[in-house]
């Protein structure tokens, strides 16, 4: 039983193993791969998102430039200001500018057949029949080129065409020739620059629908234009042609609305045709106030143009804005990256091996530790920042929309307020001095005086006589301010008599519609609209005092409506406003084009959005930029200020600045981790990773061959241990090095020249003590001794048997060396130590040349076969012939010296066995044939050079060799 139940309690034991081992194994991969995985993925889906969303931004930015250019030509009335100014602009450019300006001329109707009738007249303003198209009324032609140029000469100069002499009469005149509903204050269109200038109608003409004039250097123009080319879709087509053709990665077209598949130009592909329509259907509902998205990312932009056209704007490519197809690109290209980084680190393993070492394995685990929770830190911060930008946006948003609301509401105060300066004046200063209508001098100063006061565009004063007192002082924005006066004079006549029969018949309407409303009009100013004429007016009946009632007069005081509005909002923004530093107020006028308070000037982004809150008669909020500052702007039209449109500018810096503390914050906590974490490395490398940093200079210390390092024994566990074990090492080390040093003040220089005689040595040992040794002694008479030897194995011993050698040939030396007594003395030694018992023994070869006559003896002692490389035939011989028994085997030999001739440019070449027993790439060796026609292949006029070539091609030829390698060669020149 008790068997039994420690089997049981074995199998328990095992199978508890088996199963934290496979929990172990799953909570691994949950905490190390699935975890970090989800919360990379979050944080890539985030940055990607931010990618999108900045693309879009620009890709829509770029959409709404080609929608801007396409609007622009959406008028065919500025459409052909634009043509007509830029054939002047080129004519002028011209050397000969009558032909250039006929060039021109006959393009352009190639272009736009029937569109255009030209009236061409000199600077004196005669007719060209050359160059017109229309050659009758030279006489009307020429006044109304006259009158053109002192128009344009008035404008030059800043003032209003109604200072030009008669002008209004000779308007008069010259409309049955110009048009008859040409209006005066349309004259000067065709002046304005290219994009705020535009033809004007004059009349309902099909031929002569609108009218165009301009300069062409010493030629004056006058235009007609076609009522079918103002009402087709000219400028729009040749717009989109020259858009499409610059930017041919996007297609820039319009379409009637509402619109189908026919109507589209350019015409597109049954998918994008889908998308468009259905983006524009969505732009007129106001679900998207400037563009549309659909699931594939494609952007398509719309605006409304006009009444009868939508243009649009969109990117062949789809994709761009697509998270998911961001994503899918992100995630290939890591992908490569990551498939090029495997396949280098895989190559560069195989070539240099490497391993992870513990060290690197818990720096991983440390930078997962700090990782993780930073990229649980970033998701966090980028949620947190998008919901409270997006609350800071609200509210800004909120707080502009009350500007605007309150800027509106306070234009009727502004009114009351003016209205009340004007009673104030007028009371004190007028109706209590009657005689100032007796002096021209008063009245200019009374003119001047309500400049100051209400700063207004014209202003009448009359009496029943309708005598109109301030005729020639006050300046005039009405058209007929005789009307107005005798209308003034049939009301006071009618005030004062009490006959409403009195008023004048071409006055009655307007004295009745007046006398109807005086009393209760009268001290506000008010809204006086007569067909497309509108003003502010302001109406006073004055009474001078102590005089009756027959002495009463009116007082008409007007402004232009779109100019007092815009008074309101300079004033409101002077008093107001002063103190609100962040909001700043920006105004559009619609009748003038013109952007004001803006804080930056001919800002077409914030123009755009003004047009497009009064095209969708709905409140536009964007987000601009303007003097370096970013701005949430809201724009919407002035109910009150129905001639303006209003925008209120707030910069985000706040939401900037509260963003930058938010990642503040969340960096100087990502700070302290990386702190905390850096000082735990420092604790951990401390108490943990010293004994291996005293390993690693170990290794470093043999590296670098200081073989008296020691390490510091600072603990008594394994690492102890093995630091132990690492300094006998190092003290073994050490004795090697010091033999090795030894060994290397054996060797002899690499090269010798004697006389006719070069010689040259090069050897490379497998370990740092070699077993092969050369030396090359001058003797007398001109002669060299050459010896070599190879010691059989490697290390101590065979540097012990070098060392003999040596010794040897030095003892030799001192008692007359020559080369039969040096191999005997040399076997003598080796067969005593192997009658001792040594199993070391070594080969060698003696050579003693002449070097003056190239005669020279060998004697070969179990060497290798010497080689002498004959220059006049270019081949290697072998001289097999030349052998005999290592030293030491018969102690009793008598070595025989075989003697050869050296011709000049011979070489005699003698070399250790660890060149012919190179081995290459298919386990074959080099053999004596192979090493001879490798010095044949290597033969170099130097003799050094000769041997550096060998020992290369046998490093590229063997893929390992086990032996020492030593080449001595001697060449006689």
């Amino acid at each position: 039983m008790r068997n039994f139940f420690a089997k049981l309690t074995t199998l328990l034991k095992q199978h508890l193993n088996q199963r934290f081992r496979v929990l172990n194994l799953l909570l691994g991969i949950l905490c190390f791969f699935i975890l970090p995985g989800l919360i990379i993925l979050r944080g890539i889906d985030g940055v990607i998102a931010l990618e999108a969303a900045a693309r879009k931004q620009q890709a829509d930015q770029k959409l709404q430039e080609m929608l801007d250019q396409l609007e622009f030509f959406s008028e065919n009335d500025r459409f052909a200001h634009f043509l007509l100014h830029s054939l002047c602009s080129e004519s002028n450019e011209a050397g000969n500018n009558a032909q250039k300006l006929h060039a021109g001329i006959k393009k352009l109707k190639a272009g736009f057949p029937d569109s255009f009738t030209f009236v061409v007249a000199d600077q004196q303003g005669n007719l060209l029949p050359d160059l017109s198209d229309e050659r009758n009324f030279s006489y009307l032609f020429r006044q109304a080129f006259k009158l053109i140029d002192e128009v344009r000469a008035s404008f030059a100069q800043g003032n209003a065409a109604a200072t030009v002499p008669e002008f209004d009469s000779r308007i008069s005149r010259l409309r049955p020739l110009l048009g008859q509903i040409l209006r005066a204050e349309d004259v000067l269109l065709p002046m304005r620059a290219s994009r705020t200038g535009r033809s004007i109608l004059v009349s309902g003409s099909a031929s002569k629908f609108h009218l165009w004039y301009g300069v062409s250097g010493q030629f004056q123009l006058i235009v007609f234009i076609n009522r079918s080319f103002i009402r087709s879709s000219s400028g729009l087509r040749w717009a989109c042609n020259l858009l499409n053709r610059q930017n041919p990665d996007i297609v820039t077209g319009f379409t009637e609305y509402p619109p189908d598949s026919t109507s589209l130009v350019p015409p597109l592909s049954e998918e994008l045709t889908a998308k468009t329509i259905l983006a524009i259907a969505s732009n007129e509902e106001m679900h998207n106030a400037a563009e549309a998205t659909d699931k594939s990312g494609q952007i398509v932009a719309c605006r409304f143009l006009n009444q009868y056209w939508r243009g649009f704007a969109l990117f062949r490519q789809t994709g761009l804005t697509d998270p998911a197809a961001i994503k899918a690109v992100v995630t290939a290209s890591a992908l490569k990256f990551l498939l090029v980084l495997f396949f280098v680190l895989f190559v560069y393993h195989l070539k240099n091996p490497f391993s992870i070492t513990v060290k690197l394995k818990i720096a991983a685990f440390f930078a997962y530790a700090i990782i993780l929770p930073l990229l649980v830190v970033a998701s966090l911060t980028m949620q947190y920042v998008s919901q409270s930008e997006a609350e800071m946006l609200d509210n800004l948003k909120n707080e502009a929309y009350r500007a605007i609301e309150k800027l509106d509401a306070h234009y009727d105060w502004f009114l009351k307020r003016r209205a009340d300066r004007l009673i104030k004046y007028l009371a004190d200063e007028v109706e209590t001095h009657p005689k100032i209508f007796l002096d021209r001098d008063s009245l200019v100063k009374l003119n001047d005086d309500l400049k100051k006061v209400a700063n207004p565009g014209e202003v009448l004063i009359t009496d029943s006589s309708s005598k109109d007192y301030l005729l020639g002082i006050s300046s005039r924005i009405s058209r007929d301010r005789s009307l107005m006066s005798q209308a003034g004079g049939n009301i006071l006549n009618i005030i004062i008599s009490g006959n409403l029969t009195r008023a004048a018949e071409n006055t009655a309407f307007l004295a009745l519609l007046l006398h109807s409303d005086i009393y209760e009009i009268q001290n506000k100013i008010s809204y006086l609209g007569i067909g497309d004429y509108e003003m502010s007016i302001f109406y006073r009946l004055l009474q001078p005092r102590n005089s009756d009632i027959s002495k009463l007069k009116l007082v008409v005081v007007s402004w232009e409506l779109h100019r007092l509005q815009r008074e309101h909002v300079e004033d409101y923004c002077r008093t107001e406003l002063a103190l609100a530093n962040n909001l700043q107020i920006a105004a559009f006028c619609r009748i003038s084009e013109e952007l004001f308070m803006s804080p930056q000037a001919n800002h077409q982004q914030l123009v755009r959005l003004m047009n497009m809150s009064v095209n969708r008669q709905i409140t536009q909020v964007a987000n601009v930029r303007a003097d370096g500052r970013n701005y949430i702007a809201v724009a919407m039209p002035g109910r009150k200020l129905n001639k303006l449109i209003l925008a209120a500018l707030l910069p985000t810096d706040a939401i900037l600045k509260h963003r930058e503390m938010i990642v503040g914050k969340a960096r100087l906590f990502a700070i302290l981790l990386c702190l905390l974490a850096m000082a735990t490395m420092y604790l951990l490398q401390s108490w943990i990773f010293r004994p291996l940093e005293e390993l690693k200079a170990g290794i470093a210390a043999i590296a670098g061959r200081n073989f008296h390092k020691r390490l510091d024994l600072i603990c008594q566990n394994e690492f102890g241990k093995l630091m132990a074990a690492f300094n006998h090492s190092l003290e073994t080390l050490q004795e090697l090095e010091v033999a090795r040093i030894v060994q290397e003040s054996i060797l002899p220089e690499t090269s010798l020249s004697l006389n006719r005689c070069e010689i040259a040595a090069q050897t490379r040992t497998m370990t740092n003590l070699g077993g092969d040794y050369f030396d090359m002694i001058p003797l007398d008479d001109g002669k060299v001794l050459v010896f070599i030897g190879d010691a059989t194995g490697h290390g101590i011993p065979a540097a012990l048997s070098m060392a003999m050698a040596k010794a040897i040939l030095i003892h030799e030396n001192f008692r007359g060396l020559h080369d039969q007594k040096l191999m005997q003395q040399i076997n003598a030694v080796f067969g005593k130590l192997r009658s001792q018992g040594s199993k070391d023994f070594m080969t060698a070869l003696c050579v003693e040349l002449d070097t003056n006559t190239g005669f020279g003896r060998i004697i070969n002692a179990g060497h290798c076969y010497p080689m002498l490389l004959k220059k006049a035939i270019g081949k290697t011989e072998i001289l097999a012939n030349v052998k005999g028994l290592p030293p030491g085997f018969d102690r009793k030999s008598v070595f025989t010296p075989a003697e050869f001739k050296l011709e000049p440019g011979d070489s005699l070449v003698i070399y250790t066995d660890g060149f012919v027993e190179c081995v290459n790439e298919h386990g074959r060796q080099i053999g004596f044939t192979g090493l001879a026609d490798l010095i044949t292949a290597t033969a170099d006029d130097d003799a050094a050079c000769h041997v550096s070539r060998i020992f290369a091609k046998l490093e590229q030829w063997s893929v390992k060799s086990q032996d020492d390698c030593t080449l001595v060669m001697v060449r006689f020149l």
